[in-house]
């Protein structure tokens, strides 16, 4: 029966990104959405009956206790007819169902490889089928792809890069591996890149960029090995090659023209689309109301600030977000905190790190980050659950 269980969490995970190739999504997409809403109702009551309060980590309790705060809240808000609506009331509850689901089932290390591996492959085949059937082709374009959610899409690439990039940098069993499998995730890897290229989700690009320096810094802080200083060396004479004969520039072209093609960059309100003069009007609203935003008045702000705290502050103030300000400063601080204790005892540090360190970057420029959309971060939420619940497991002794 538990083998049948984690099959079919698998399965649910594999099925958010299903949804998205794009017959299913035109035809199927709430239906699969309504499944999956299901799905994860069942999973989180059926992981509280499992879990035991006293040995959670921390930052689950603080999770489960800001959420429950949080809902609090907005029943009082909404009992006082203030702009709260059921989406702003349910923000948290989707991450924590992932969370308590992650953390109550316990994948092999082969079983959790091979779901993200699977996943990351069908992320990248999904980019390229929506690329190819809503697109003019496979070149950066002056405007956006019409038909696709690049800030929905955008992400789940990013979870896959980072997949294949932890997988050949940091894997633990690679050496292990035949040639033509690392040959396979280095291929997938080239092109969910270039997807994420086309797909122009910059926030999602830049996330990746901070996130790929570090697991690679890291890596290679932690195994100073010949074998490594000699590949260093390797790519450091493939750079200078490539600069010879003209492809670098190409290459360094087309990371520019998925930033600013049909941008003045010389404007950074073209740059920014628009976001520039909308933090500076959003940061007069928390001025103008600091305890309770927008939340009590009639008047409504012409825009979205896109930063999470910036749009929290505007529509709910300081008093009314304190709930979701908290919870994302700790997870903001968590991700580093255990980046650094890896670092300092020189061990591997878990992917489910790196996966919310890059949620927590995206949401630096984007509003609903780093808790949705679901179907974008549930990789992400799942991973570093099963990080938790193995560290949480050695700190216990039933985990070696």
């Amino acid at each position: 029966m538990n083998h049948v269980y984690k099959g079919i969490v698998s399965i649910t995970i594999l099925l958010t990104v299903l949804q998205q190739f794009p017959i299913i999504r035109e035809n199927a997409y709430g239906e699969i959405r309504t499944v999956l809403y299901f799905l994860f109702i069942l999973f989180s009551l059926y992981s509280l009956t499992k879990l035991n309060l006293n040995r959670i980590p921390k930052i689950i309790l603080l999770f489960i206790f800001m959420t429950i705060l949080w809902l609090i809240e907005c029943s009082l808000f909404l009992f006082v007819s203030w702009n709260v609506t059921t989406s702003d009331m349910i923000e948290l509850l989707i991450p924590l169902g992932i969370i308590l689901t992650g953390y109550c089932v316990i994948l092999s290390n082969k079983s959790l490889d091979s779901l993200a591996i699977i996943y990351g492959v069908s992320a990248t085949v999904m980019a390229i089928s929506l690329i190819f059937y809503y697109g003019q082709g496979f070149l950066i374009q002056r405007q956006y792809i019409q038909g696709i959610t690049k800030n929905q899409v955008g992400p789940i690439v990013v979870v896959s890069i980072i997949v294949f990039l932890y997988r050949l940098i940091g894997g633990e069993n690679n050496k292990e591996k035949k040639l033509i499998i690392n040959t396979f995730v280095l291929l997938m890897l080239f092109l969910s890149i270039y997807a994420l290229l086309l797909l122009r989700n910059r926030a999602g690009l830049a996330a990746l960029f901070f996130v790929s320096i570090v697991m690679i810094y890291e890596d290679f802080r932690r195994k100073r090995t010949t074998t490594r200083m000699l590949i260093a060396l390797a790519l450091l004479v493939i750079i200078i090659a490539l600069v010879q004969v003209g492809l670098a520039s190409r290459f360094i072209k087309t990371f520019y023209d998925s930033f600013t093609k049909g941008f003045d960059v010389e404007n950074i309100e073209s740059l920014s689309t628009g976001r520039f003069n909308v933090y500076k009007d959003a940061l007069g609203v928390v001025k103008e109301y600091p305890f309770f935003g927008l939340l009590n008045q009639v008047e409504t702000f012409r825009s979205t600030p896109h930063n999470y705290i910036l749009n929290k502050l505007v529509r709910y103030g300081l008093l009314g977000s304190l709930p979701l300000i908290i919870l994302y400063l700790a997870v903001i601080v968590y991700p580093i905190k255990e980046f650094l204790g890896c670092m300092k005892k020189r061990i591997k540090v878990d992917i489910g790190i790196y996966l919310v360190l890059a949620a927590v970057l995206i949401s630096f420029v984007e509003y609903s980050y780093p808790y949705g959309p679901g179907v974008s971060l549930i990789l992400i939420w799942f991973m570093l659950a099963q990080y938790m619940r193995r560290k949480r497991g050695r700190e216990l002794g039933t985990i070696r």
